[in-house]
């Protein structure tokens, strides 16, 4: 059985982006953080 997964979250800035992974990281919640942005044309 595979127990991988994957999250994704849309926030306002890459400053709070930035926060989060930090938190994420030091916390030992997730081993990889990336952050990329993204656009979107509706």
């Amino acid at each position: 059985m595979n127990n991988d997964f994957c999250v994704l979250f849309c926030t306002a800035s890459v400053d709070e982006s930035e926060k989060i992974a930090r938190i994420l990281i030091e916390e030992k919640l997730a081993a990889c953080v990336n952050i990329t942005e993204v656009n979107s044309y509706l």
